[in-house]
């Protein structure tokens, strides 16, 4: 097994703009004992061109000795707004070479969607039916560059094990999985971490891919 730092762990620095990707990249990789790094796709510099800063932020990695963990992409669904949904699904395959990129084979999506009204009067069934629809969609396009797709049990809305679990067998394809959050369960929804990670752990998705050093 090997250790790792996300991004998001520098999230209040990124959004008061007090550190960058590449900041971010070299605190790690000189200030921690980590394996790998996880770049969050939010996180680049929203003035360049993101798959110039992937080929930067990739060199970087491979001068501290680091892999890319995944290249975590930001989506809402937006599963009632057929505009915004074919946005993110086009944006997210877009995504796939920036990922190719960073020298990693698998990406995390998160099944977060707006929704018109409160959650209690939305069927949140029909909601996760029409996220694993697009991400379908997308793990279709990953598969043809040997990329593998992790979901995330994450937010308040569709981070559940039992719809996590749901969302996998809807896409039901052999490069989708469950990218784990075991700590999501017991701190948003307060189910038994344990169990849950136990009912999700043949479903987790594994990078195999090495940086180029």
């Amino acid at each position: 097994m090997k250790s790792g730092v996300s991004s998001y762990c520098f999230n209040p620095l990124f959004t008061e703009n007090q550190i960058s990707m590449m900041e971010a990249i070299t605190f790690v990789g000189t200030k921690t004992e980590a394996d790998c790094f996880e770049p969050l796709s939010r996180f680049w510099d929203s003035d360049r061109d993101e798959n110039q800063q992937a080929k930067e932020a990739r060199d970087l990695m491979a001068e501290h000795h680091l892999e890319t963990s995944c290249y975590t992409l930001d989506s809402n669904f937006a599963v009632y707004d057929e505009v915004e949904y074919r946005a993110c699904i086009e944006r997210c395959i877009e995504r796939l070479d920036t990922a190719r990129l960073l020298n990693t084979d698998t990406i995390r999506l998160d099944p977060r969607s707006s929704i018109p009204g409160p959650p209690e009067e939305t069927d949140l069934d029909d909601v996760l039916k029409r996220i694993a629809t697009g991400m379908t969609e997308i793990t279709e396009a990953a598969a043809d560059k040997g990329i593998k797709v992790g979901v995330e049990n994450h937010g308040r809305l569709l981070g559940r094990t039992a719809q996590t679990l749901k969302i996998v067998q809807l896409v039901n394809k052999p490069n989708f999985g469950v990218n784990i959050d075991f700590t999501n369960f017991q701190q948003v929804f307060g189910e038994g971490h344990v169990e849950a990670t136990r009912q999700l752990a043949d479903s987790v998705v594994q990078s195999t891919r090495k940086t180029s050093t």
